[in-house]
């Protein structure tokens, strides 16, 4: 909870308190931060997304500056799931093209006629 104190301070309906205690959010955030920490070669997550098998949508902004969009790329391929490519978005596509991303997410959930 280091992350959401330093982000929320002592607001009580900040975002990011909300998300630490959604199950599992905690401990996901847990994981990406430990991979910034070690290299690519011997990060502990690529090992641990082959024991996803939850169908997954994979979104990711076009312009990301921090993490490539071939990393993305390849993260969809190792899960299996599906890619978005919000073109006009950054790191932080959800903040920045919250309607485009809303809406790859909700296709994502539409029966397959």
């Amino acid at each position: 909870f280091g992350f959401v104190a330093q982000n929320c301070g002592r607001q009580p309906n900040c975002r990011w308190m909300r998300l630490a205690h959604v199950e599992g959010t905690t401990d996901s955030l847990r994981v990406m931060m430990s991979a910034w920490q070690h290299s690519a070669e011997d990060a502990a997550l690529p090992g641990e997304i082959a024991k996803i098998k939850a169908p997954s949508l994979v979104v990711w902004g076009g312009n990301d500056a921090v993490i490539p969009v071939t990393d993305g790329d390849r993260l969809a391929q190792d899960l299996k799931s599906n890619f978005a490519v919000i073109a006009d978005a950054d790191h932080l596509p959800y903040l920045r093209q919250p309607d485009k991303v809303a809406r790859r997410v909700l296709d994502y959930f539409q029966p397959q006629q």
